[in-house]
């Protein structure tokens, strides 16, 4: 079986490395990048899920919806926040409005069942090609 390819976004370097931890853990593989110029570089690879950090600096957050979005990312983003429900749903929002598929938030740091229930939500990866 192949391993889900998952994104992880987010400016903080040690939230990066735990979430990448417990999702290899967990049998994914796993990127992580910091910053919208970072994830457009990131982008150029196919993923089944990114887990996007709602709260960075500057307009970090909205400049990587938007590179989403540019890309057309066609696999679930999932927000990582301690923010309250009515942000994370206005939050939510915004990444529908853009044509970006969504799935629940969880709320930072997220925990290993959390992960694990969200990858295995997840429709089974695409085996690779085999002409590539």
């Amino acid at each position: 079986m192949n391993a889900p390819r998952v994104l992880v976004i987010d400016d903080d370097a040690d939230m990066r490395t735990l979430m990448a931890a417990l999702l290899e853990h967990l049998g994914a593989r796993v990127h992580a990048v910091g910053d919208a110029g970072a994830l457009a570089a990131a982008l150029a690879e196919p993923w089944d899920l990114a887990l996007l950090d709602l709260v960075m600096p500057g307009n970090g957050h909205a400049e990587c919806v938007a590179a989403l979005a540019s890309q057309a990312f066609r696999a679930p983003v999932c927000l990582l926040s301690g923010s309250g429900a009515q942000t994370l749903g206005e939050a939510r929002a915004a990444l529908d409005a853009a044509g970006l598929r969504t799935a629940a938030p969880l709320s930072k740091p997220a925990r290993i069942d959390a992960l694990a229930a969200l990858l295995a939500s997840l429709p089974p990866p695409a085996a690779p090609d085999p002409q590539s």
